[in-house]
């Protein structure tokens, strides 16, 4: 009997910072009250820019910051005020989100995104420090394997 074999693994989103590939940060900036966009060069710089970004004061939430490459490749780093984090990746087919609940209940949790206030399932928040290893992963070479994060297209 034939046996089949592994499924090849899906290529990465990016080339990630390691394939020297500029990694652009988005996120609403509550003082300016704009959309801003940077370079992220490297983790330290990702740090400093969660660290600017942590207090939402407009209302809507803590901005979420959304990396892209200069293909289509995204991966959106979300906070939440009710503490928790999650992060979803995707490109021109669409988002992938984390598949590890933390409970079964239909309460939202809420963000900006881009100066809109945006919400998801609370099912979807995860431990701050997975989503920055995961974001990390993302930012460091362009892929978020499945043993850092677990992920599934909606």
């Amino acid at each position: 009997m034939p046996v089949n074999p592994e499924p090849e693994p899906a290529p990465p989103l990016s080339k990630g910072l390691d394939g020297d590939e500029e990694m652009i940060a988005q996120y609403w900036d509550e003082t300016e009250d704009v959309l801003a966009k940077e370079i992220v060069s490297d983790w330290p710089a990702f740090l400093e820019l969660v660290r600017r970004t942590e207090t939402g004061s407009s209302g809507r939430g803590i901005p979420a910051i959304e990396l892209s490459d200069d293909k289509d490749a995204t991966c959106i780093f979300i906070r939440f005020e009710e503490g928790g984090c999650t992060v979803a990746t995707g490109d021109s087919k669409g988002l992938a989100w984390p598949v590890e609940f933390n409970n079964g209940g239909c309460e939202y949790v809420h963000y900006d995104y881009f100066g809109s206030w945006s919400e998801v399932p609370a099912d979807l928040v995860i431990p701050r420090e997975k989503a920055l290893a995961a974001v990390k992963s993302f930012l460091e070479t362009g892929d978020i394997p499945p043993s850092v994060l677990l992920l599934v297209r909606e």
